[in-house]
């Protein structure tokens, strides 16, 4: 396997103009292996040395990487929009789960909101669990186990569609 430093993947993926980084162009989602980050990320939270936190976000990223693979696989599409209203652009799973409509008795009902033990945060949307981890945002303890325990639900309905992980 070869090891890549960031400024050389930037280049090589051609995400580099003018001086400035740009987000990575998605119209050809076909070709994304959507499925296969599930896989990887599902596994890779799990790694003994893993913080909980950090495991707790992959997790997150795996099941929207599930997800967008499920959108894309069943609608199938050949090409995505680039509009920001697309749910293949959002990290907000009510937006790709609308797009989805699993049964709830497939996926249950998510926490009603993220619980922060910091101070007033901008912060408060349940899908916005994902920052709350990337950021070392203090998430309550019941409410942090409400929403592994209902990301869970999502991975099993993605075994259940995807298939073996």
């Amino acid at each position: 396997m070869n090891i890549i430093n960031k400024s050389q993947f930037l280049i090589s993926t051609g995400s580099i103009r003018m001086g400035y980084t740009e987000m990575i162009n998605v119209s050809r989602c076909r070709s994304f292996k959507l499925a296969d980050s599930w896989k990887i990320h599902r596994k890779a939270c799990k790694l003994p040395d893993m913080p909980i936190a950090s495991g707790h976000m992959l997790f997150f990223y795996a099941v929207e990487c599930g997800l967008k693979h499920l959108i894309i696989d069943t609608k199938k599409m050949k090409s995505c929009s680039n509009t920001k209203s697309d749910p293949l652009f959002s990290h907000d799973l009510f937006k790709i789960l609308k797009t989805l409509k699993p049964a709830r008795s497939e996926i249950g009902l998510p926490p009603d909101q993220l619980r922060l033990t910091t101070p007033k945060s901008e912060h408060e949307n349940f899908f916005d669990v994902h920052l709350a981890w990337r950021y070392g945002l203090e998430i309550d303890q019941k409410n942090e186990k409400e929403i592994m325990d209902w990301l869970q639900q999502v991975d099993k309905f993605l075994f259940r569609k995807i298939g073996k992980a």
